[in-house]
Parts: structure tokens; sequence; C-alpha cells
């Protein structure tokens, strides 16, 4: 981008009070010492120099991030804290403390025509480095004090207020930094200035700034240890106020600004209980680096309980001051509520959210790299879509409140997973992938919920159906084929796992063994959970995030598993060979449940069979009833025939005996009358005629 006329005659005057460098493309003072080497230096130089892209996300820079200073002085997260003021960067603006570079690309690539002033000759050179594609940014190897342009600025950023003010200290401090500052800008110059908060929680919490030995805060009650360099907010808004600037803005980046994730407005922090901030501070915690082990407390319980007491907006680690003389010219639009960065991915898919209040609270996203996400051949997807706000409850809140308590258990966790795999099953089922009841590790969740984790997941407080008790959100990842329910289960604890800062000492020691705890939980929940099936999702997620990232992870499954919880406690819980043990029985247990899972199955299969078999029975049955009951008709109506013969019978059996009665008196008459043998002669065959109709009896 062309110079402005002014721009081009300050060019002129610095050339009258530097000399240009012309191997790192430094200006340089001429008394000025143009070379120091320092370790992170020299390995930043090394990789600038040889480095083919230098953007702001570069995927060849971040290769070279192999440990925290290097990330510090290489990241695109560094320039975060600046995005908010985009819109007023296109202009003349003076970086003080540019350091890497990281910034100052930042602001090259934005539009602004920038001066980049860094005192540390290797740091400049370093910035240089970083900038020498871009025409429209020259670095300065001087400090704030001995810069003396011609010109002023439209904008001046000093990302480092604590560093930059250290070199004030016998002149006042911050106060004189920011005095000089102001001398720079121009009547309606924009003055951005990041600094810590030295009662911020994580420096409550023991933490201290990268490279500084010292506690932002002693707590010892007199100062005397605390450093010197660090003001309050109260002690920059007065010095602000006292330098004429009538209206300043006070933002709060999370987890800090040298590295900021999100940033909330001073409109955030003014809509109260309606936009919980606390989610946003509480889920960047762990995203900061420079936590140590060894913590006071938990950081992410303690920014939820901030945030429910209302008092973020004091304990925040870092502010941002945007500061201008005109008391009625703003830089935050009133209806944005805060902004969310994810820029330490690869370029194509680097994002920002927004959440604006516009008809109840909205949540739009937008990309900050115009490439293509090249999807096509990938197992991947990449979504970027708006969305309402909900109100709620996190649910991984629920997981670090298992965490934090002294005395939890598997069985804890396992509650709380079940509810995850209901969840799950529900997801699944809505989005046309059914899964069959019950569920085991190989069970297909539909592609599209990868990122259905809990810290995605609002659990609304307001009485509802039970349906509606939950609502995902940000789904931006999505695989195109399904995925097994174990390797879901996998990730969402890998994701929890990672993200707490301190564990409570749970009752069984062992589960503070990452491999123990995962075992256990696995056998909780009736899955299996082999040395095998492990490492398969391990490089399952290994594959997701070198798609999403650009970066192949630096640590190994083996010593991941193998390593332990933090417990704010520099001493190991329990002997490492304690935790191979116990690793040895969980995978024992593990192959015994999956073997009876198998026995399970395979009864289950039978008693099936069976119960088919007994449907069979049942129709025969009642056939067979059916026929019984006929017959028993039929029986019936035959006895009753029977009975009415016999009856019939028993009278013809009185009748005969009463004519045998008869004839033996007539027979008796006859012998007494004239022709007793014709008589008898009757008598007898009348009486034969009589058995024979008797049956012979």
């Amino acid at each position: 981008m062309p110079m402005n006329d002014e721009m081009q005659d300050e060019q002129v005057d610095l050339n009258e009070r530097y000399h240009l460098d012309s191997e790192s493309g430094v200006l340089f003072r001429f008394s000025e010492a143009a070379r120091s080497n320092d370790p992170v230096s020299a390995h930043v130089r090394a990789v600038l120099s040889a480095a083919n892209d230098l953007s702001l996300f570069s995927e060849e820079l971040r290769a070279s991030w192999n440990d925290l200073p290097a990330q510090y002085a290489l990241s695109p997260v560094r320039a975060n804290v600046l995005r908010p003021f985009e819109a007023f960067l296109r202009s003349d603006v003076l970086e003080v403390g540019a350091q890497y570079g990281a910034a100052s690309r930042y602001l090259a690539e934005a539009g602004a025509r920038l001066v980049a002033i860094e005192p540390v000759p290797a740091r400049a050179v370093a910035a240089a480095l970083r900038t020498r594609d871009c025409p429209s940014a020259r670095v300065i190897c001087d400090s704030l004090r001995d810069f003396q342009p011609d010109v002023r600025f439209d904008v001046v950023t000093i990302l480092n207020a604590a560093e930059s003010a250290a070199e004030w200290t016998s002149e006042g401090g911050m106060r004189a930094m920011l005095e000089r500052a102001a001398s720079l800008l121009r009547p309606d110059g924009l003055l951005i200035l990041a600094s810590e908060n030295r009662f911020g929680l994580k420096y409550l919490s023991s933490a201290k700034e990268p490279g500084r030995d010292a506690l932002l805060f002693s707590g010892t009650g007199s100062g005397d240890g605390d450093d010197p360099s660090v003001f309050s907010k109260a002690d920059i808004l007065d010095a602000l106020g006292q330098l004429g600037f009538g209206m300043v803005e006070v933002a709060a980046p999370f987890p800090d600004h040298r590295l900021t994730r999100s940033l909330v407005t001073p409109a955030g922090f003014e809509a109260g209980r309606a936009f919980d901030i606390s989610v946003l501070a509480a889920q960047s915690a762990l995203r900061d680096p420079s936590l140590p082990n060894a913590l006071h407390f938990a950081i992410e319980p303690a920014w939820r309980a901030a945030g429910r007491d209302g008092i973020i907006e004091n304990v925040a680690n870092s502010f941002v001051y945007a500061a201008r003389r005109d008391s009625s010219a703003t830089c935050f639009d009133s209806a944005d509520l805060a902004y969310h960065y994810s820029t330490d991915r690869r370029a194509s898919f680097c994002k920002m959210t927004r959440f604006r209040r516009e008809d109840g609270i909205q949540v739009e996203r937008r990309k900050l790299s115009e490439g293509a996400p090249g999807t096509e051949d990938s197992p991947f997807l990449f979504v970027v879509e708006d969305e309402p706000f909900h109100s709620g409850r996190s649910f991984d809140a629920d997981f670090e409140a298992i965490v934090s308590t002294p005395g939890w258990n598997v069985d804890m966790l396992a509650s709380f997973y079940r509810r995850f795999i209901d969840m799950l099953v529900a997801e699944s089922a809505a989005r046309a992938c059914n899964v069959e009841l019950p569920v085991h590790a190989s069970t297909p969740i539909a592609g599209a919920l990868l990122d259905f984790i809990p810290s995605n997941i609002c659990i609304r407080e307001e009485a509802c159906p039970l349906a509606q008790r939950y609502v995902a959100y940000d789904l931006e990842w999505r695989a195109k084929e399904t995925l097994p329910l174990g390797f879901m289960v996998f990730r969402s604890l890998l994701n929890l796992s990672g993200f707490v800062s301190r564990y409570a000492i749970p009752s069984d020691p062992a589960l503070l063994n990452r491999r123990s705890l995962f075992a256990a939980l696995f056998g909780a929940l009736g899955l299996s959970f082999t040395e095998a099936e492990c490492l398969n999702y391990w490089r399952r997620e290994s594959d997701f995030l070198e798609f999403a990232t650009g970066s192949r992870q630096l640590v190994s499954a083996q010593d991941w598993f193998g390593s332990n919880l933090p417990t704010g406690s520099g001493e190991p819980m329990i002997d490492p060979a304690q935790f191979q043990v116990a690793a040895e029985e969980a995978e024992s247990r593990a192959a015994a449940l999956a073997q009876r899972t198998v026995e399970l199955e395979r009864q289950c299969e039978f008693y099936q069979s069976r119960l088919a078999e007994s449907g069979e029975i049942s129709e025969r049955m009642k056939r067979l009833q059916r026929e019984f009951n006929i017959l028993s008709e039929q029986y019936g109506r035959r006895c009753q025939e029977e009975m009415l013969s016999k009856k019939a019978l028993e009278d013809a059996h009185a009748a005969a005996a009463e004519s045998l009665r008869r004839v033996a008196v007539l027979t008796k008459e006859l012998r007494h009358s004239a022709r007793p043998s014709l008589a008898e002669r009757a008598a007898r065959r009348f009486i034969r005629i009589i058995r024979n109709a008797d049956g012979g009896r």
C-alpha cells in the first residue's frame, strides 16, 4: 500500500536519525549495537529467515512452535487483541514494543501504514524479517523514550504495557509511558493499551507472566513485593483521564491479552445475567500455556463463580483500554457484546464469532481468510453458521464440578457420561442415524456429531420437555461417515480432561493417571477399551487435528496416557509403577468385560430364538384348547344321551318285572283251569318273549 505524503516526509526524517541495516531490514540508531543473541531470538530469526510463507496464518511457521516462547513469537493468536479495532487500523499506526513481529504482521495485512519500534535489537530483526514482504511496514530499533518522529499517528498500540513501562520506573512507570505515547497521537487519534490486571484470577492463583519472576500481587498488603511496572485498572483510568482522554472504553481479553481467544466488550459486561461471560472465561482458561501446574485453586470453577457473583469485570487477567480525546467517540459498537477468535488452525478454517444484541442475542460467524477449506478429499467437513444465543449452563461445568469435589469417583463420572450418551443417541436419531440398544463401543453415531462434546452443549435452566432440556451449538466440524460411540466418548473425555487446571483427590488415587481414568470410565459404562481400541481412537483424533490445524500431534499416545492429571501439587500422588499395574488390571478387566459382553449377546440371541419358538407353541396350545372345548361339548351331549337311555332301560326293567309278576299270578291261576297244559305253554312262551326283549338276561 503506498504511503501518504506525511509518511514519505517522515521517511526522510527517519533516515536522518537512523541507518538501514541492509541484511536485517531494520532501521537502527547510529549508536545502537545491531546484534544480540538470546536463544529464543536466534531460533525465531532462523525460522523466519528460512520461511517462504510469512503470512499471519502461515502453516510453515506453525510447524516451528516447539515451545511456549516460540508460540508467543510467531502465533497469529497474538494479534487477536487488535481485531476489534480493525476498522481504525487502515491508517498511520505506531506499534510500541513490536517484539518478534506477530502483531506487526497482522497490522500490515490489515492495511496499516505501520511504524513498529522495538528496543531489543534481536527482536527488531525478527520483526523486520516477519514483515519483509510488506512494503507499508517499517521496523525501527528504538525505545519509546528516545523515538522522535516529526509526525503524529492515527493509532498508537502498546500491547505489552507492563514491559514497556519497566524502562520508565524511575520517572513514574506506567503514567510516564502513557504521557509519552499520548504525545505521539493526532488530536482525534486512538490509543490502544493492553495491560495485566494484578488482581486477575490466574495471578491470585499464583501464576506469573512469562519471563518475569515477580508476582503481580504479593498479598503482603504493603505492595513491596509487587511488580512496580503494573498499575491497577483504577490507576490507568486515572492517568488517561488526566492526559485529556475523554472517552476510555475497557474490554477484557481471555485468557489474557497475550494469547487472546475471547474478548468481552463494555456492552457485554453491562448485559448482566442475560449474557453469561463466565463460559467464555472458563473455556479459555486452559488455553493459556503460561499457567503453572501448581495453582492455589482451580481456575475454571472460579470463573463460573465470579460470573454468578458478577465480578468478572474486576478479576479479568488483563484489560484492553481504547482511549480517545473526544468524549463522544467510541470504538465498540454498543450492540456487540463479545468476540471469540479461532485462529490457531489452518487459514481456511480460521473464524471470528461475534455475540450481538439484536432481537435477543445472536451469534454471528465469519471466516477470517478467503481460502477454500479443501475438504473434498477429506473425511471431514467445516461449516460456518449463524445461530441464536442459548442461555443456560454449559454441560462441561458438570464435569468440572465432579472432578473438583474431594473424593470423586468413577461412578460419578459414569453417571455424567450416561447422560451424555443418551444425548448422543437422541441427536443421532434426529439425524436419521438410529441407534440400536443396548449400545456398545462400536455402535455407529451420526458423523454430523463429531463436534458434539460437553463444551458445545448448553443445559437449559428453565422448565421444558426432556427432549428440549439441552441444545447443541457451534458444531463446526463434521465427519462424512458414521463414528463409533467409543470414539465419541474418548474424544469428549480427551477434551474435558485436558481443560481442567486442578483436580481434587479422588477416592481412588489411581484415577489421577490418564490411562487409568479412561479405562475405569469405559469399564463403568460397559464399553470395551483395549489397547488396540485406545490407539485407534488416538489416531482418529490425531488425524482430525492435523486436518484442522495443519500440524501433527507432538505428544505420543504413550506419553500422554502415562501422564498424571494436575492436582495443584508438584508432587506425584502415586508411584508411576502403581499406575502401570492399575492400567494392566483395568485392561484385563476390560478384556474380560468384552468377552462377557460377547457371551451375553449370544445368550440374548438364544433366548430370542426360544421366545420365537414359544410363540409357535402358544399358537398350537390355542388350537388344542379349541379342539378340547369341542370334544368336551360333544362328550357332554353323549353323556346326557346315555343318561336318558339308562333311565328308559330302568323303566323297561321295572315294567318287565311287573309283567313277570303278573305272569306268575296268571300261571298260578291257570293251573287250576281245565286246560293246564295249554296255559303253561302260553306262560312259558310269554316269558321267553320278555327275556328276549331284555337282552337275554
